[in-house]
């Protein structure tokens, strides 16, 4: 089969996907990579002609304040603002009722695609995405005491901030009538508030897996559903999420030795536990120590090889590692293990990323650095942009074109100052340099 948009080609059909043509009956054949970004773009399209639709509304309610339509559009505008602000409003019921519950808050996060900013007020992590649709908070026990009900005040802190922001409301209807006597007579923000809130309650409390940055998660109805049913051995292995994130908490702040002291705390506690395991081998690389990194996802690809996707992602993060090894007697099992992880899911950034870095590596520019390009260009965080860049970089160079290659170093480096790959620059470029005296 063959994707209509990139033009990838594979004899495994469950990598495509079927995608409804707009207002058509005839259908295209896409690989999950397109797919995912055509509802991306989907989703971008339609906030960026929210922001128009409002801005038209309100003026043509300024300029034609005899007709009541820019008011009337004004409020279908409003109701998009309206999901935005309660969905943040949502994910802080969340967190207070997280804290209530004694369990650890570590963030929220707004929207998807790429970061768009964020930073850390009252003690935890503020994350917004560019396209503002969804949100999640992060939280995670440290004991399982009462793991069930207090699970569920924390799953249903969100829905009751939204019901009591509709019986507030309820009351404050009456201050629509401001309006009356103005151009946006026919503007009625409260009304339109009481809808958008009652669609984000309904929403949240209707079980289903909702589109994620991080794919597919469940919702609130579905988690509450999710908590009553967990076994006592599920529910006594959840804490290790509390480590798994206070570790992440650590990477986010470049303190990856702090996040290592709070993997093996974990891994004390949880000895088996893989999530664990790779967040270790994720650190060693951090840390510079990159055999034993790969000799950790060597054992875990031994352990957890019969699962596809991890041992999709266990393959690419070997190869990954090989090549930062910098040992050429490790490159054939780099190009083994990114070709077979690049064929089973070629449309994931981080896979692109590395099959392209092993092909520069094998002396294949072209295809190397097209498929760099394509990860760098669609990376949704800084750090892998920085990688991506680098390896752009090194394979300019190789092939000589050393001032690129200098530019794509300095773009790493703005992205990310303690990119690993960042130490090559100066062999790269120098070695050239002096060939080309």
């Amino acid at each position: 089969m063959k994707c209509e948009e990139c033009g990838l080609e594979s004899g495994r059909e469950e990598i495509f996907c079927l995608a409804q043509r707009s207002f058509r009956t005839k259908r295209r054949t896409l690989c999950r990579g397109c797919f995912e970004r055509r509802d991306y773009k989907t989703y971008r399209n339609l906030f960026w002609f929210y922001c128009a639709f409002s801005a038209v509304a309100a003026l043509g309610a300024i300029l034609f304040p005899e007709t009541s339509l820019g008011p009337i559009l004004l409020n279908v505008a409003a109701i998009q603002a309206w999901v935005f602000i309660f969905t943040v409003l949502h994910e802080l019921g969340h967190v207070f009722a997280a804290r209530l519950a004694g369990l650890r808050v570590f963030g929220i996060e707004v929207g998807m695609g790429g970061v768009a900013f964020d930073f850390r007020l009252w003690g935890f992590r503020w994350l917004f995405r560019s396209i503002p649709f969804g949100g999640f908070a992060h939280a995670a026990h440290r004991d399982i005491r009462w793991f069930r009900l207090r699970d569920t005040l924390f799953i249903l802190g969100g829905p009751a901030a939204n019901l009591m922001i509709l019986f507030a409301a309820q009351a404050a209807l009456p201050l629509d009538a401001t309006f009356d006597a103005t151009s946006f007579s026919a503007f009625v923000p409260l009304r339109t508030l009481l809808v958008a809130n009652a669609m984000l309650l309904v929403y949240s409390l209707w079980p289903h897996r909702a589109q994620t940055n991080r794919g597919k998660l469940p919702n609130d109805g579905l988690l509450l559903w999710q908590t009553w049913r967990r076994s006592k051995c599920e529910i006594e292995q959840m804490p290790y999420a509390f480590y798994l994130y206070e570790a992440q908490e650590c990477r986010d702040m470049k303190q990856y030795e702090e996040a290592q002291r709070w993997v093996e705390e974990g891994l004390k506690r949880f000895p088996r536990n893989w999530m664990l395991e790779m967040m270790r081998a994720a650190n060693l690389l951090e840390l510079k120590q990159y055999r034993e990194a790969r000799g950790i996802n060597v054992l875990l690809l031994g352990r957890l090889a019969k699962y596809t996707e991890l041992r999709t992602t266990l393959l690419n993060n070997i190869a990954y590692t090989d090549i930062l090894i910098d040992d050429p007697n490790l490159l054939w099992e780099a190009d083994a293990c990114s070709r077979e992880a690049f064929s089973q899911t070629p449309w994931v950034i981080y896979v692109k990323g590395t099959r392209g870095s092993v092909l520069v590596e094998l002396g294949d520019y072209d295809e190397g650095l097209q498929l760099l390009q394509d990860a760098f260009r669609n990376h949704p965080e800084k750090h892998g942009q920085a990688l991506n860049a680098c390896y752009i970089a090194i394979g300019e160079c190789r092939r000589g074109n050393v001032n690129e290659g200098r530019n794509y170093f300095s773009v790493a480096r703005r992205l990310d100052q303690q990119c690993v790959l960042l130490d090559r620059e100066a062999r790269e470029t120098g070695k050239l340099g002096v060939l080309n005296v």
